[in-house]
């Protein structure tokens, strides 16, 4: 690559954006929370780690890894149907279901799964939404499969 490439290639190009009071609030928050120089160099960092975001995501659908889920919840306000109806939808990715009575009201479920993290996060996103949770968490497990 000759000088004059480089040169091309290191410059940039300047674009403007309007932000809302509420967005630009964030912004500086996060400027003085990390020490930016500017808002620019805040704005260009949030989109760089936006379009990697993006990429891995991408490259997620494609990558197999093994996933555990856990809830807990009150055994008196949840239907035990509706858990089910959500497993059946998930039923070729969940490869393991523990049930462990934690006391006379609480109920713990454990989910494990062989799937990409895109179908392990709408899994527990849909179970997140059952009415009587009490917690929740997903945890991916570095497994070469």
């Amino acid at each position: 690559m000759s000088e004059g490439e480089e040169e091309k290639k290191m410059k940039s190009e300047i674009i403007s954006i309007s932000l809302s009071k509420a967005l630009l609030d964030k912004v500086d928050g996060i400027q003085q929370e990390r020490s930016f120089a500017s808002r620019s160099e805040v704005i260009r960092h949030c989109l760089q780690t936006y379009s990697k975001d993006l990429e891995q995501s991408a490259r997620a659908d494609e990558t197999v890894g093994v996933y555990i889920i856990g809830i807990s919840y009150y055994s008196g306000k949840t239907k035990p149907g509706d858990i089910q109806d959500i497993i059946k939808d998930f039923s070729n990715d969940v490869v393991s279901t523990n049930r462990i009575k934690v006391s006379q009201s609480v109920t713990m479920l454990l989910y494990i799964m062989k799937t990409n993290i895109n179908i392990a996060s709408i899994f527990f996103e849909k179970l997140s939404a059952i009415k009587g949770l009490i917690d929740k968490k997903l945890f991916s497990l570095k497994v070469s499969i």
